[in-house]
């Protein structure tokens, strides 16, 4: 019987070349850089406040990228050895296409075989620019993502406020806000944007008994008459009456006698989805 022979590769020498070098950049630059990615998104997922604290926009940019870059990295090193390399490959036959054509005026009149007229040096130089691109658009991408946050006034974790500090339309994140339940309101509450995702939106803060009214009308006049006030401003700003909503809504109202001799007369409404954190404001929503 003859020898075993090595199948001979139908690539060019440059080709094989250009793609072991491509291969080798993606191993060293996209993988680190899909993890990185990841470390950062599961960061904002499930890191600071209870919930995501980041946009949509960023889950466009994001997901794409780390698929992308999964997939590609799939396609250089999944299956035997003879089926690796797939993208490298591809991207090697066209970067040695693109540098092998004469120029367009020249087209018609000569041929210029693989290996002759090139410049040494060229499919280095291209691996390494395209190596720094990518560094670059990562890098541009999560300085726009820190001033975004910053140029809104927003750290990753929200605005800290106070119940004397929510206004309308303030979106609220985090463990503590116990609603639905008995627990005492928090002294400080997270206020992120609301197309972030959030447990609670403030839809009514405000003063409810005048100052004049000295007496401390006792607990279950101040809870009924917050309970009226804030069913009456819910209407208002959702656009329909709570009974057809799907949102519930839970108040804030001065704590005792001791509170309203100090002077506090202030009540907060704040509507939530029982079953789920929201992306959105419900104003004008009419859910």
């Amino acid at each position: 019987m003859g020898e075993m022979l090595e199948p001979v590769s139908r690539e060019t020498p440059e080709v094989e070349e250009l793609t072991a070098t491509l291969h080798r950049r993606i191993d060293r630059f996209v993988a680190p850089v899909v993890v990185l990615i990841l470390a950062y998104y599961g960061g904002r997922q499930y890191g600071g406040s209870h919930f995501v604290d980041h946009g949509l926009w960023q889950d466009i940019i994001l997901v794409p990228l780390v698929v992308a870059g999964f997939v590609v990295w799939i396609l250089d090193n999944w299956g035997r050895q003879a089926n690796k390399r797939l993208f490298s490959r591809w991207l090697a036959r066209k970067l040695v296409a693109r540098r092998e054509a004469p120029p367009a005026d020249q087209q018609t009149l000569q041929y210029v075989p693989a290996g002759q007229g090139a410049e040494p040096g060229i499919s280095r130089r291209g691996v390494l620019g395209l190596a720094g691109t990518a560094l670059v658009v990562l890098a541009i991408m999560i300085a726009g993502i820190a001033t975004a946050d910053s140029s809104s006034g927003n750290s990753s974790s929200g605005r800290r406020l106070t119940v004397y500090q929510l206004r309308p339309g303030d979106c609220l994140t985090g463990s503590n806000l116990g609603l639905g339940t008995s627990k005492v309101w928090p002294h400080l509450v997270t206020a992120v944007p609301c197309t972030r995702r959030h447990l609670a939106e403030v839809f009514f803060a405000g003063n409810v008994w005048p100052q004049s009214l000295t007496a401390y009308p006792g607990d279950n006049a101040v809870n009924n008459q917050a309970r009226a006030r804030c069913s009456t401003a819910f209407a208002t700003y959702d656009g329909i009456d709570t009974s057809a909503s799907s949102f519930n809504f839970d108040y804030v109202t001065p704590s005792g006698g001791g509170d309203w001799a100090s002077g506090d007369r202030w009540v907060v409404c704040v509507a939530y989805d029982p079953g789920m954190p929201v992306k959105y404001s419900i104003k004008g929503s009419r859910q």
